[in-house]
């Protein structure tokens, strides 16, 4: 991982453009359509006779399906959990639609086609009830959905009971199915997923079991985040804390999937941990399980490779969310259901993650918009980094970090790839604090441009680029609110001839060496056309601490840096026709 710059706000100020001052995405506003579609929901809520899903397919109405905008870099797949349904989210849903997001409908899948409740296998249990989708900003998984392809919600059907309580393993494959689906519908060439429960296990058992992959072999995962998530399994559906989740099935492959360990037999969950598909081994209750093949290969016994015994993908972010909502002295703190232990994936996989501490009940976990938006949170790793294309606009947020993140400030990374020799400046709108700074960096990670503003909309210095892979880096100090304000940016893009000499492209080549030094670095400066400008080195923190001139666009000397104090500097060499910013580190 490499070193950062670490960057010190002095005073921050809340600024919010008209624009934005609703809290909805940067530039939008919400169609009659959608606000009669709220009112709609609104009403069938409030309505206890109602049991169908309070979320449809889709929204829109009319011709706005033609007309549908995606804001974002990835799509944003919602899983729900233990006898849940798509309506699990219907808190995040209907902010969500009131900000402005587009909503792609339900991604409905049975997960007990055949009806069969003692056998499990993959390909006569899974029916996937979605035809061709539409692009959006989000979608919601339903695993309650009835052998008709009747969507749920919080009430079930007799015949979907078990759909939403069937095995981890089936929820996964299916999982596969979807993000098919939503690639192809929206044009992205990845997702971000969010799972609450169960859910987050589903996210899971798709990651890391490369069959479920998608045709070239890769996951297409962003992002997952979790929150309330059983990593470390749960035996809370078999205790008097199973009153927080009504209707739950004992003798289901979903309970029988989440046991930490078996109440009879005392062996460790074997989905999670391992082990063999035997009665003696996954005995856990009076009556049974219904089904012992946990791999849903259709035959048991077989040895089974636990979901924390496989290995996890490293090339995507992960966030927890872990509430301490309740404390009992025999199981510790939790949400009531999962342990918050065991709701951080980090003390099973090694995973770089951020842990956001809530103190909420498991149920009421998905109410809690506030920490969405901060789980959501893009990447601060330039490894990570969230794809773009060039002149196309994009909403991202500064929100609060978590509290085991690698740094206060939060850094939004992602990468660009230009295929000619062109110019390109940054458009911001919406930037919700101040100063709000923006970095573009070369695909040594080398810094190109560097500057921070105060102002709400801005332009950055437009500068030539030749061919290659770069990186835009947005980042600011977050406050308690600034999750509700999203900017847009947008990077522009103006090629020049392909034929172009590197006079008429006008890059500014910079380097140092030796570097690391103690001493003295040499460093040079050299572009194609003349000019005159300057060349400065800063500490870490912003600090000026030396300025050079450069004559004729070119520079080549010594700098002593021996009275620094050992850490990281930048040295930025600034031109008419360009600049440039390197590290240089003192050991």
């Amino acid at each position: 991982m490499k070193i950062r710059k670490i960057f010190s706000f002095s005073l921050l100020f809340v600024a919010h453009l008209a624009i934005s001052q609703s809290g909805r995405l940067a530039g939008t506003s919400l169609s009659p359509c959608i606000e009669e579609h709220l009112n709609f929901v609104e009403a069938m809520r409030k309505d206890t006779s109602y049991h169908a899903s309070l979320t449809p397919e889709t929204p829109t109405c009319g011709d706005e399906k033609s007309a549908i905008v995606q804001y974002f870099p990835y799509p944003i797949i919602f899983l729900h959990g233990l006898k849940g349904s798509a309506d699990t989210w219907f808190e995040f849903y209907d902010y969500a639609l009131s900000q402005g997001w587009s909503y792609g409908g339900h991604l409905k899948y049975n997960l007990n086609y055949d009806q069969n409740f003692s056998s499990s296998k993959i390909v006569s249990d899974v029916h996937d009830f979605n035809g061709n989708l539409q692009p959006a900003d989000f979608y919601l998984m339903n695993f309650n959905v009835m052998a008709d392809g009747t969507s749920n919600g919080s009430s079930p059907a007799t015949d979907a009971t078990l759909s939403n309580q069937s095995a981890i393993t089936k929820q996964g494959y299916a999982l596969g199915q979807a993000i098919k689906k939503v690639l192809q519908a929206t044009g992205r060439d990845k997702v971000i997923l969010v799972g609450h429960s169960m859910g987050g296990l589903c996210a899971r058992e798709y990651l890391q079991n490369p069959s479920n992959w998608q045709p070239d072999g890769q996951h297409h995962v962003a992002k997952l985040m979790t929150t309330g998530t059983p990593h470390g399994g749960s035996n809370s559906s078999g205790t008097f804390m199973a009153q927080l989740i009504t209707n739950v099935d004992e003798s289901s492959e979903a309970v029988r999937d989440l046991r930490t360990s078996y109440f009879y037999s005392s062996a460790a969950g074997v989905y999670l941990f391992g082990g063999q598909e035997t009665s003696d081994v996954i005995n856990d209750n009076l009556f049974g399980f219904y089904c012992y093949d946990v791999n849903c290969n259709g035959s048991t016994p077989n040895q089974v490779v636990g979901l924390n015994q496989k290995a996890i993908s490293q090339d995507l972010d992960y966030a927890c969310i872990v509430s301490s909502w309740i404390f009992n002295p025999a199981f510790g703190c939790g949400d009531g259901i999962v342990g918050c232990d065991q709701a951080n994936l980090k003390n099973y996989k090694d995973v770089l993650s951020e842990t956001f501490n809530l103190s909420d009940s498991h149920t009421s976990l998905t109410e809690n918009i506030k920490s969405l938006y901060e789980g959501f949170d893009e990447p601060d790793f330039y490894q990570l980094s969230y794809g773009i294309e060039t002149n196309t606009s994009y909403n991202a947020f500064i929100t609060k970090q978590g509290v085991d993140a690698t740094f206060p400030t939060d850094y939004d990374d992602f990468v660009f790839t230009l295929t000619q020799p062109g110019k390109v400046k940054v458009h911001v709108v919406g930037a919700p604090i101040f100063p709000f700074a923006v970095s573009i960096l070369d695909a040594d990670y080398n810094y190109v441009s560097d500057q921070s503003y105060n102002s709400g909309e801005f332009y950055t210095q437009e500068l030539a680029f030749q061919p290659g892979t770069y990186y835009l880096e947005t980042y600011a100090n977050p406050t308690e609110t600034s999750w509700q304000f999203p900017y847009a940016f947008n990077v522009s893009f103006t090629p020049l001839n392909p034929s172009a000499t590197a006079t008429e492209i006008a890059t500014v080549e910079m380097t140092a060496s030796p570097n690391p030094s103690s001493d003295f670095v040499n460093l040079k400066v050299a572009t194609e056309k003349s000019g005159n400008g300057q060349l400065t080195i800063t500490n870490a923190v912003g600090q000026q601490l030396l300025t050079l001139p450069i004559t004729n666009g070119q520079f080549d000397q010594q700098i002593s840096v021996s009275d620094f104090p050992i850490g990281l500097y930048f040295a930025k060499a600034i031109l008419p026709d360009g600049e440039r910013t390197i590290k240089l580190v003192k050991q």
